[in-house]
């Protein structure tokens, strides 16, 4: 069985913003499978590297300037394709009085 360690992870916020930073430090690390709600829903920027991120009946590439959006409750898992990935996740809160 071939272990995969996770990233190192650096949170970070500033002027409403709110997101991480994940840096897979070998290809084949992994950002295990999970989900979020609204409140901590987020788009994935590819910063360095590339990645692999799935779910239940899709997949999809990253390389750098990608941005992937995810939707609330859509399970994922984001594998690093080489090493020294990083990516940049941010939450994306729309206030319903900030759309025109």
């Amino acid at each position: 069985m071939l272990f995969r360690s996770i990233p190192i992870t650096t949170p970070w916020k500033d002027e409403g913003l709110q997101g991480a930073l994940y840096t897979f430090l070998q290809k084949g690390d992994t950002l295990p499978m999970h989900s979020h709600d609204e409140a901590t829903n987020h788009i994935t920027i590819v910063v360095r590297g590339s990645i692999v991120a799935s779910g239940d009946n899709w997949q999809e590439t990253g390389t750098p300037g990608n941005i992937l959006s995810f939707v609330a409750g859509m399970p994922h898992e984001i594998v690093a394709q080489e090493d020294d990935t990083k990516i940049l996740n941010i939450i994306k809160r729309i206030s319903v009085s900030s759309v025109p």
